[in-house]
Parts: structure tokens; sequence; C-alpha cells
């Protein structure tokens, strides 16, 4: 469940590196603590690592003017989204975690070259969402390129 949290004129008006600094100010704690409850407990030390690729990733791709905020996280919605794919990331590393990880590579190409998008399907939904939306994307049903393990 979303709501909408009131930005001051004055933070929406800020150039976005200062404007992503008041929002650290205000929602590090509870990024950490979002982001904590979500890894293993053996990886809590990783959390401020996390939450700081979390603020970088978002400077370069979030709408940081959107006043949206997910409810379960605490967060602005582009934070929490944020702060999803940058878990994901961890918990699934491309060489050891996930046997399909190398043949998703190959089909769509290395991560850091795909679209924004699809990083938040991929979050958010999965391997198989992400192939289904890969091909739609690029306008046509690419599934038989797909391994056959990836597309079910």
């Amino acid at each position: 469940m979303t709501a909408t949290a009131p930005l001051s004129q004055t933070t929406v008006s800020l150039h976005p590196v200062a404007l992503l600094a008041a929002l650290r100010e205000q929602y590090e704690d509870a990024l950490l603590s979002y982001i904590t409850d979500r890894i293993p407990p053996a990886d809590w030390h990783r959390a401020e690592d996390l939450a700081d690729q979390t603020w970088a990733y978002a400077l370069d791709h979030a709408d940081l003017s959107s006043t949206t905020v997910d409810e379960e996280a605490g967060l602005p919605e582009w934070l929490a989204a944020t702060a999803r794919i940058v878990i994901r990331r961890h918990l699934t590393p491309a060489t050891t975690c996930d046997p399909h990880w190398a043949a998703l590579t190959q089909t769509l190409g290395h991560a850091a070259s795909w679209p924004e998008h699809w990083h938040e399907v991929l979050a958010a939904h999965g391997q198989a969402a992400l192939l289904r939306r890969a091909a739609d994307d690029l306008g046509g049903d690419h599934t038989s390129a797909a391994p056959a393990a990836l597309a079910a």
C-alpha cells in the first residue's frame, strides 16, 4: 500500500545531489532497517554498503521528486524499489547462486546494459517475468532464444 508524503517546496526544488542528501538524512535509519530485515543475518555487516549502493543507484536512476511512500517499507516508493534491486543483486550474485544467471545474461546481455525497468521487473517478479517483459520490449516472441529452463 502506498501513501503520499509531503515534501517541502524547498526540498523539491533542490539540485538532485542536494535533494538526495536531504532525503538520505531523513531516511537513512529506515533504509538500514529495511535492508537489514531482508538480508541473511550473517550479512548484517553489509547493510551499510548496500545502503550506500542504494543511494548511488537512486541518484542515477530514481525519480527523486516522487512523493509516494511504500507504507510497508516506510520509505519513498522509489527508495524502496531501488533497495529491492540492490538487495536482489546482493542475494543472487551472477556467478554463484543462480545457475540460470549466465544463460539469462547470454540471452539479454550484461545486466549493466539493461533498461532500468528490466531491473525493476527482475527485483519485483523474478527472472521469468523479466524474460517475458524483455520479449515484449524487443518486439516479438523471443522465448525461443531463451533456454527452456529460463522460459518456464
